[in-house]
């Protein structure tokens, strides 16, 4: 992700830890299931998407 973005692995790992700490969660798999559980990210719906 970070040479993607043109950034150090560093930067990727604050930001990270930073989306962590104001979610309050301790680990990528908890923020997850946090989004999940919240509605805030909702998958988009595989049976609508053109030639599916």
């Amino acid at each position: 992700m970070a040479g993607v973005l043109h950034i150090s692995e560093r930067t990727v790992h604050s930001h990270i830890h930073s989306i962590l700490a104001k979610l309050n969660v301790h680990s990528r798999a908890e923020a997850i299931a946090y989004l999940y559980q919240s509605s805030i990210y909702v998958p988009p719906d595989k049976s609508r998407e053109v030639g599916g």
